[in-house]
């Protein structure tokens, strides 16, 4: 039986046999060049839209005539920066009236403040009706009203001056300017 199994591998290690050059493929052409050298600058296309981080539409608080511009489009500015300047002198004028105004309204607030304290004095020896003095006291308290409300105007009329310096609320690249010196502004509206 041993010869019979021989008998069967060498015909199977014989067919395994065969010639090379078959078998193995050509070599493959290869062009072969020097390297060149040279700086290569990385670049990226994109395409999209830049936000700022905070954005702020400028608007006057008051009316009047611009007088001047204080910066250039795309510039860069700082917060507080003045970018307009409205015609200042209204609102100094009513700065003045105000002043005035509240300078009579103590005058005449203490002249009741005195008037109101003779009429306690007299009411004690009666030389004065009640409603006298009533009226009297009425009277200061309606002059020291008055006071507080001139106050106020004169705090009004001020801002109204500040105001007609228009600043930049934050610092950044300002845009375009929408209207040019000699334009009348409306307080709150967008044309500055």
């Amino acid at each position: 039986m041993k010869p019979v199994y021989c008998a069967l591998l060498l015909p199977l290690v014989l067919a395994g046999c065969g010639d090379d050059a078959q078998s193995t493929p050509p070599p493959v052409q290869v062009t072969v060049i020097q390297p060149e050298v040279r700086e290569v600058i990385d670049y990226d296309e994109n395409v999209g839209r830049l936000e700022p981080v905070d954005s702020v539409e400028i608007r006057a608080r008051v009316r009047g005539f611009l007088e001047k511009v204080f910066f250039e489009d795309g510039q860069l500015v700082k917060e507080g920066d003045v970018l307009f300047q409205i015609d200042p002198r209204p609102f100094d004028a009513s700065v003045k009236i105000a002043q005035g105004a509240l300078e009579q309204a103590k005058a005449q607030s203490e002249l009741a403040r005195v008037e109101f304290e003779r009429s306690e004095r007299l009411i004690k020896t009666r030389a004065i009706a009640q409603d006298q003095l009533d009226r009297r006291r009425q009277d200061y308290v309606a002059r020291q009203a008055a006071v507080t409300t001139a106050e106020g105007q004169l705090q009004q009329a001020k801002l109204d001056l500040e105001f007609s310096r228009v600043t930049a609320p934050i610092s950044g690249r300002i845009s375009e300017t929408h209207v040019d010196p000699g334009n009348l502004i409306e307080g709150g509206s967008s044309n500055a």
